[in-house]
């Protein structure tokens, strides 16, 4: 369970739901910065990585330091399990056929534009540095950077006006909102999961372990693939029979979410 903290009692909720909003303009506008100047990896992880350290962790430990509270204590960052982190991690994994039977149809309607297919041209690295660049940014900066913002602040001011399961679900849909489309929908209930998972361990590294390995999963399929084939890359490897994935899928993340619930809520 989120413990509570010291925050509400120094600082307005709308004030620190403002501070979250422009924690994330001020990412989204220094990593865009970058991509839209060179349009190259290395200008895509750079601005990722500026912009997750100057738009969101900066301003996060300068209001921790303001306030005299611990950064790490403040923002739920506790102790590391390996046997739940196998667990959460596995649990994640098996959403992708779920997830990914939910977003073929969405894609049919909403397909992905030109311009997301250039952004995720960008992903693909030409050589070992930029490739270690870009895993950094999308594995490891990302996740902590839009954890710490999504539920490690907006899901905590959520969850101090409306039930805890309510918290849960509006930060899932605000996590979707500021993703395509097409995939807003798949998003937003992996969102969803990220929440839960603070919800039962009042942990942010286990959101934040979860975040990654989907990332990692996601940018893994991607490199496979070479720069004419995207749009392959793109189609759904499970619409053959999407009832039996998406059975196999949710049987195996409940079996596994299950058990990391008992884990984390010890």
């Amino acid at each position: 369970m989120i413990p509570k903290d010291e925050l509400s009692a120094r600082v307005n909720n709308w004030m620190l739901l403002l501070f979250a909003g422009v924690s994330l303009l001020v990412y989204q506008f220094l990593a865009a910065s970058l991509v839209l100047t060179w349009e190259t990896s290395w200008a895509l992880s750079s601005g990722i990585i500026v912009g997750v350290i100057l738009g969101i962790l900066l301003p996060f430990r300068t209001l921790a330091r303001k306030l005299e509270l611990s950064f790490s204590s403040q923002w739920l960052f506790g102790g590391f399990d390996i046997w739940t982190a196998f667990l959460v991690s596995a649990a994640t994994l098996s959403l992708i056929p779920a997830l990914e039977v939910v977003t073929n149809p969405v894609t049919r309607f909403f397909p992905p534009s030109s311009e997301y297919f250039r952004f995720v041209n960008m992903m693909r690295p030409d050589g070992l540095w930029e490739t270690g660049l870009i895993v950094a940014a999308i594995v490891v900066v990302v996740p902590i950077g839009e954890e710490l913002l999504f539920r490690g602040l907006v899901m905590r001011v959520l969850f101090r006006h409306s039930r805890p399961v309510l918290a849960v679900l509006l930060s899932g849909l605000l996590f979707g909102v500021i993703h395509p489309l097409f995939s807003a929908p798949a998003v937003a209930l992996l969102g969803i999961w990220f929440g839960f998972l603070l919800l039962w361990g009042g942990n942010l590294w286990y959101p934040i372990l979860a975040h990654g390995i989907w990332n990692l999963a996601n940018l893994a399929i991607l490199l496979n693939y070479p720069r004419e084939n995207l749009e392959e890359a793109m189609a759904s490897p499970f619409s053959g029979s999407p009832l039996l994935w998406m059975a196999v899928s949710l049987l195996l993340f409940g079996f596994f979410a299950a058990i990391s619930q008992r884990r984390l809520s010890e």
